[in-house]
């Protein structure tokens, strides 16, 4: 099974035993100047959109976020076993331009890996970084159908996820500390791993205020 010659690539269920077993879905992520996509060949510039997929944890629901063209992304719920959407929609967002020091020291770290390895350079010649913040860079599905969606401007100094619910109906958005690793959801709590004192980690559980 392949793709649709206008996508990027397939979202694929594999058996246990290694067999193909369904195609779940497409990426249907718009071209971009900040990336590339070829036989053996895939690479991404920092900051740059992408699609996002997870499974909820009861193995029952697909959740994928896809960035579209101008100020939208798409967020679907796949049924898995029955190979069809339960919801897409499409999630209005407002771009967010990247401050010109954040692009410069983005474009500084990236120099010096092509410096180290110089075969990057070929990899990433002619793409440009982005100038605006992606819609999105983390995906996480709730084990009570919640769905939450970072909003990508963790370099701005602030974690925020908008909350939707098993519908996509947007209830709520939230913010955690900016070091938080975000493991676990549900609609008014999440399970995250953070700094703690001597370089140790911390797990920790916040509740959402109504």
């Amino acid at each position: 099974i392949g793709a649709p010659s206008n996508s990027r690539g397939a979202l694929l269920r594999i058996s246990t035993d290694g067999q193909l077993a369904q195609l779940l879905g497409t990426d249907d992520t718009p071209p971009q100047t900040c990336s590339r996509n070829s036989v053996g060949n895939s690479v991404s510039l920092p900051l740059c959109p992408e699609q996002h997929a997870v499974v909820t944890p009861d193995g029952v629901h697909l959740i994928v976020a896809t960035p579209m063209t101008g100020s939208h992304y798409r967020l679907t719920s796949h049924d898995i076993a029955r190979g069809r959407a339960v919801f897409s929609v499409l999630i209005p967002t407002t771009r967010t331009a990247i401050p010109r020091p954040i692009r410069d020291s983005v474009a500084a770290d990236l120099a010096e890996g092509v410096t180290a390895e110089p075969e990057l350079g070929r990899h990433y010649a002619g793409l440009e970084l982005p100038k605006f913040f992606p819609p999105f860079t983390g995906l996480r599905a709730g084990h009570d159908g919640s769905i939450w969606v970072n909003d990508g401007q963790r370099l701005l100094g602030r974690q925020r996820w908008h909350v939707f619910d098993a519908k996509g109906i947007l209830v709520r958005t939230v913010e955690l500390p900016r070091h938080a690793v975000v493991h676990a959801v549900g609609a008014r709590e999440a399970w995250v791993v953070e700094p703690g004192a001597d370089g140790f980690e911390n797990i920790a559980r916040y509740s959402v205020r109504p």
